[in-house]
C-alpha cells in the first residue's frame, strides 16, 4: 500500500472501511458503560421499582444527574432500557440477564471480563516477553467462581446435564464425584433431577468454602458434600456409580494415562465417566476457526494449555485406561463449543 506523504487539506477524513474501527471503540465505551451501571444496581433498582424518573434513578443509584439523561438514553438504544413518557424501565433483556435475582444473571461474567486481569494488561500476555504464569488458580475468589457459574448456564451445563440424566443407568445410580468441581452446579443440577443421588465435590481447600455457598443456595447441604484435596497427590473417598470431570485435566496433559487410571479407580465397574473439555481437531476447520478467532483467544487467556491432545487420540487414552467409549457430544458453550466424551468402566 502507498503512504506517501499528502498535505493535510487533500486528506481524506472517512476513507473506507474507517466505521468499522469506531464501531470497535463505541464497543470498549459501551462495555465501560454496562459494567458500571451493574455496579451501581441500575437494574435491580427497576426491578423492584418499574418505571421511573430520571430523578428517582438518580437519586436510587447516585448517578450524576450530569449524567443521567446520556447515559440511560445510551442504554435505551442499547436495547436494555424502555422509555416511556419521560420514565424507564428494564427491557426483557436486562431482567432476564442483568437482574442479580435472576437465574440467567451474567453480571459478573461481563465484570469479570475486565476484572480477571486477563485482558487489561493483554500486551503483555501476548507477547513472547511478557510474564510467563504456569496453569494456577490459587487465586480464585468469589466473584471468579460466579462468573464460572454464570459462564457454564449458557447452555454447556444444560447439555452435559442432559446427556447424563439420558444415561440408562442414572435412574438407578447413587452417588456422582464431580472432580474439580469448583460451583458444584453440575452436581447440584444432576441431584436437582435424581433425589435418591448424593453428590461429592471434589476441590483444592482455597475453594472448597465457595462450593459450599452454592450448596447451600440450592438447599442440597445433605446430599452434596465437599471433600478438600489435591487430585495429583489425593484420591476422592468412595467409588461412584458417575464420575464427572468438566475443563479440568487440561494441566495433566503430560501424564494423561496416570490421572485416567485415578480417575477410574473411583468408579465402579459399569459407572459412567462424563468428560467435557476442548480439544485440538486435526481435520481441516480453517473456515470455521477463522470467525472463531475471539473466543479461541479467549479460551486460550483463560485457560493457559487448554488442549488436552488431539480429538481422536483421547478417545484412545480412555479406551487404554480401562473404559468403553460409547458417545461423543458436541456440547455448546460460551468459546467454541466442547466435546463431552461419555464412557463405561470396563467390569
Amino acid at each position: 500500500m502507498n503512504h506517501e506523504q499528502k498535505n493535510l487539506i487533500d486528506i481524506d477524513p472517512n476513507p473506507a472501511g474507517s466505521e468499522s474501527i469506531g464501531t470497535i471503540i463505541q464497543g470498549y465505551k459501551a462495555y465501560q458503560i454496562l459494567k458500571a451501571v451493574i455496579e451501581l444496581s441500575l437494574f435491580d433498582f427497576l426491578d423492584q421499582s418499574g418505571l421511573s424518573s430520571l430523578e428517582e434513578i438518580s437519586i436510587a443509584t447516585n448517578i450524576n444527574t450530569r449524567y443521567i439523561h446520556s447515559l440511560l438514553q445510551t442504554l435505551v438504544e442499547l436495547g436494555l432500557l424502555i422509555k416511556l413518557d419521560h420514565r424507564y424501565c428494564n427491557s426483557e433483556l436486562a431482567g432476564q440477564f442483568l437482574v442479580k435475582s435472576s437465574s440467567n444473571y451474567q453480571g459478573d461474567i461481563i465484570r469479570m471480563v475486565e476484572e480477571s486481569g486477563k485482558w487489561n494488561n493483554l500486551q503483555e500476555r501476548l507477547t513472547r516477553s511478557g510474564t510467563k504464569k504456569r496453569y494456577d488458580n490459587t487465586g480464585i475468589g468469589w466473584d471468579t467462581i460466579k462468573s464460572l457459574s454464570q459462564r457454564s448456564l449458557q447452555g454447556e451445563l444444560q447439555a452435559v446435564s442432559q446427556a447424563i440424566v439420558k444415561w440408562k443407568g442414572f435412574p438407578q445410580a447413587d452417588s456422582v464425584l464431580d472432580i474439580g468441581g469448583g460451583h458444584g452446579l453440575y452436581t447440584i443440577s444432576l441431584c436437582q433431577v435424581n433425589p435418591s443421588l448424593k453428590g461429592l465435590v471434589f476441590e483444592q481447600a482455597h475453594v472448597t468454602d465457595l462450593t459450599k455457598k452454592f450448596i447451600s443456595r440450592y438447599h442440597l447441604e445433605n446430599r452434596v458434600k465437599v471433600q478438600a484435596g489435591d487430585i495429583a497427590e489425593d484420591t476422592p473417598t468412595g467409588r461412584h456409580d458417575i464420575v464427572l470431570v468438566s475443563h479440568f485435566l487440561y494441566k495433566f496433559s503430560q501424564d494423561l494415562p496416570s490421572m485416567l487410571n485415578k480417575i477410574s479407580s473411583c468408579l465402579k465397574p459399569g459407572g459412567l465417566l462424563a468428560s467435557n473439555h476442548w480439544f485440538i481437531q486435526t481435520n481441516d476447520t480453517s473456515s470455521i476457526i477463522e470467525q472463531m478467532g475471539l473466543y479461541e483467544l479467549d479460551k486460550s487467556l483463560n485457560s493457559p494449555g487448554h488442549n488436552i491432545c488431539p480429538l481422536e487420540e483421547f478417545a484412545v487414552q480412555l479406551n487404554r485406561a480401562g473404559f468403553s467409549v460409547f458417545k461423543i457430544l458436541d456440547i455448546p458453550s460460551s468459546f467454541d463449543g466442547s466435546k463431552l466424551h461419555m464412557a463405561v468402566k470396563n467390569a
